[in-house]
């Protein structure tokens, strides 16, 4: 359903890949948008170490964004045998050298060139989501625009429930409270 023909649809291994992907993706980029650009504004080392997944910051070294936004961004890649042709493998290298940016300029308190690398990881993911977008039957992304913001209800509800899951397990996992 485009009206641009020069647009290719996606092929049928990324739909069928998109459709447990996507949520997952969308996820990472709420984290991207709401936990580490917030504090990276707030030149706040611990939320923006925290908000990174680096070690020593209770995180446990788990980096979200690779978890929910490079992995399952890479195996649509795969998915994708025109992914080099059609831009995508660059964008998730961009990203991810924007973000290993953010990580070294936060540990240097250069505050600002962070905020830069910041938005050029954005504006590499919001690259390959686009085409995503552009090239899919119904869009599966909300891309980061101005109006991103709209979004920040739903995530703050979604950590919400997170967080209440991840202490209700943690309780049942602990021995002294059975």
């Amino acid at each position: 359903g485009n009206a641009l023909a020069e647009l290719t649809p996606l092929p049928p291994p990324v739909i069928k890949d998109l459709e447990r992907a996507a949520p997952k993706i969308q996820g990472g980029m709420d984290w991207f948008y709401f936990e580490l650009q917030p504090a990276l504004q707030a030149q706040d080392l611990a939320k923006s170490r925290n908000a990174l997944g680096l070690a020593g910051s209770g995180a446990r070294g788990a980096n979200p964004l690779d978890s929910e936004i490079v992995f399952p961004l890479s195996q649509l890649a795969s998915a994708n045998i025109e992914a080099d042709e059609d831009g995508w493998l660059t964008a998730i290298t961009d990203f991810q050298v924007a973000t290993s940016e953010v990580s070294k300029l936060v540990g240097l308190a250069k505050w600002a060139d962070a905020m830069k690398s910041w938005n050029k990881g954005k504006a590499a993911l919001n690259r390959i989501l686009q085409d995503i977008n552009d090239r899919a039957e119904k869009p599966p992304f909300v891309v980061m625009t101005d109006a991103y913001s709209d979004r920040k209800a739903a995530f703050v509800q979604q950590k919400a429930d997170v967080i209440n899951m991840k202490n209700g397990v943690a309780v049942l996992a602990m021995p002294m409270f059975r």
